[in-house]
């Protein structure tokens, strides 16, 4: 199950050049589980846990901001393996 997990994950980051994290969880949770043979033994804590590895082991990039005068909310976007980040700002 993790294999399809990550293959699912890769292959929606490709296809998108870059996808918000909540995106990338339903389209992959979709694609799991309308399909013929739906997983019985995954969770959410699962799919976390598995997109923490490949950003760690640099399957994938990603960022990951805070909302101005919200803190408390990250958000994150995760792109393809390789892609080059650059941070602009003007101020």
């Amino acid at each position: 199950m993790k294999e399809q997990i990550k293959a699912l994950v890769a292959e929606k980051i490709n296809a998108s050049l870059g996808i918000r994290y909540t995106e990338l969880a339903a389209e992959v949770w979709h694609d799991l589980f309308n399909n013929e043979n739906p997983p019985e033994d995954v969770s959410t804590d699962d799919f976390h846990s598995i997109v923490a590895e490949m950003l760690k082991t640099g399957e994938i990039t990603g960022i990951e901001y805070e909302v101005p005068l919200m803190e408390y909310r990250t958000k994150q976007i995760l792109f393809p393996k390789g892609t080059h980040l650059r941070v602009a700002t003007t101020h």
